[in-house]
C-alpha cells in the first residue's frame, strides 16, 4: 500500500514540477515580446493587440503559439518522471519529507525537459505546417 502513495505522490509533484515549467516558458515567451529581436517575425504582443471585436479571430491567433496537444503530452510526461522519480527514492528508503517533495518536482521539471530534447534530437525533424497538411490530409 505504501508504494502506491508513493506513486500517487510522485504523479502529482511531476505534473506540479511540468506546470513550474510551464510557467517559466510562458515569462519566457511574455519576455520575448518585450524586447523582441529583428529575427523574431511575430510576437505573441503582436498576435494579442488587435483591436478586433472578434473572438474566434483572436482565438486563433493565440492557437499559433499554444498547442493543447503539445501541453497534455508535457504533463502526462512530467507525470511519469515525477512517478519514477518517487519510485526510485522509495526504494532508495527515502521517507517523504521536504528534499523528497523537491526532488521529484526537480524530477518533473527536468525529466520533462530530458525527456522532450532526447525526442527532438532523435525524431525526425518536422514543421508545424508539415503536421498541418498532414492533420487535414487524415480528415479528408
Amino acid at each position: 500500500m505504501e508504494i502506491y502513495v508513493y506513486l500517487i505522490a510522485g504523479i502529482i509533484l511531476g505534473l506540479t514540477g511540468q506546470l513550474i515549467r510551464v510557467v517559466v516558458g510562458i515569462k519566457k515567451q511574455y519576455d520575448s515580446t518585450e524586447n523582441p529581436t529583428a529575427s523574431t517575425v511575430t510576437t505573441t504582443k503582436a498576435i494579442l493587440n488587435t483591436n478586433t471585436e472578434n473572438p474566434q479571430t483572436v482565438t486563433n491567433k493565440i492557437s499559433t503559439f499554444w498547442n493543447n496537444k503539445q501541453f497534455f503530452v508535457s504533463l502526462f510526461i512530467g507525470a511519469v518522471a515525477g512517478a519514477l522519480a518517487s519510485l526510485f527514492l522509495s526504494e532508495a528508503g527515502i521517507s517523504m519529507n521536504a528534499e523528497f517533495y523537491l526532488a521529484v518536482i526537480a524530477a518533473g521539471y527536468a525529466g520533462t525537459d530530458f525527456i522532450e530534447g532526447l525526442v527532438r534530437t532523435k525524431a525526425p525533424k518536422v514543421t508545424t505546417e508539415e503536421l498541418k497538411v498532414v492533420e487535414e490530409e487524415k480528415r479528408n
